[in-house]
């Protein structure tokens, strides 16, 4: 079950991640704030899902990511060729940091619901959400993108 919010500038719903980022940018985050949040996320799920699929299969999860989300937003599909989880996520954080913060939040937010939805049609949903548990947790109560650090 998906939870979305109308986004009538796209005339689409948006996942609950693209309107956790949007709600980030309506609090002041820049696209640097939101580029720099996607990319901790990413490495958050390196860190959950590389024991499990290794590191060259979730730099393939991750670049198949890239090619859909890019289906609407041509700027990420640019990100994923040859996508390395070492050199690419500090690609995906310069193109995400070019956009308007707006532009950032979803298109972030459609990769990491692209990601999410690609390993549950491969694992199921509840093995996908017991693998994502914690960076979901973490990433849905983290400190805002927009706060300067301590």
């Amino acid at each position: 079950q998906r939870l979305c919010v109308n986004t009538p500038q796209l005339g689409t719903a948006a996942s609950p991640s693209t309107s956790f980022l949007l709600g980030k940018v309506k609090n002041g985050a820049s696209a640097e704030d939101v580029a720099q949040l996607v990319r901790t996320i990413c490495r958050e799920i390196d860190i959950a899902l590389s024991p499990i699929v290794g590191r060259r299969g979730l730099a393939g999860l991750l670049r198949r990511s890239l090619v859909l989300s890019g289906t609407r937003h041509p700027w990420l599909a640019s990100c994923s060729e040859s996508f390395d989880l070492n050199t690419d996520l500090v690609a995906l954080t310069a193109a995400l940091s070019e956009q308007t913060s707006q532009t950032a939040a979803i298109g972030g937010g459609l990769l990491l619901e692209e990601f999410h939805l690609l390993l549950t049609s491969l694992v199921g949903s509840s093995l996908t959400d017991r693998l994502l548990r914690t960076v979901w947790a973490n990433f849905l109560s983290g400190p805002s993108a927009s706060d300067s650090p301590q």
